[in-house]
């Protein structure tokens, strides 16, 4: 927690819809400008290549529906305890 910027985790939606943002401090309530924007959840159909060589390098692809709903989206190789995130090259390879 900082104080420029404040963190949580949305709780489950049952429809896609725009909610209002309201922050609670001390008992004194802020109402955000912006509405919050529930999405619908990716769905991911395979990813290709399956396997890959040793020394990397080899391009890793998600297919599926709704894969940018979130703000940025990333796909990260877990391989045991060191995880590498990978940053998303492009929207519609």
């Amino acid at each position: 927690l900082s104080s420029p910027m404040l963190t949580c985790k949305t709780p489950p939606h049952a429809v896609l819809s725009e909610q209002p943002v309201k922050l609670t401090v001390d008992s004194v309530e802020l109402h955000a400008p912006v509405r919050f924007t529930y999405n619908q959840d990716p769905i991911i159909n395979s990813i290709q290549p399956s396997r890959s060589f040793v020394s990397g390098g080899c391009t890793v692809s998600a297919h599926g529906f709704f894969l940018q709903s979130g703000l940025q989206p990333q796909m990260i190789l877990s391989t045991g305890p060191d995880a590498e995130v990978f940053h998303v090259v492009s929207a519609t390879r």
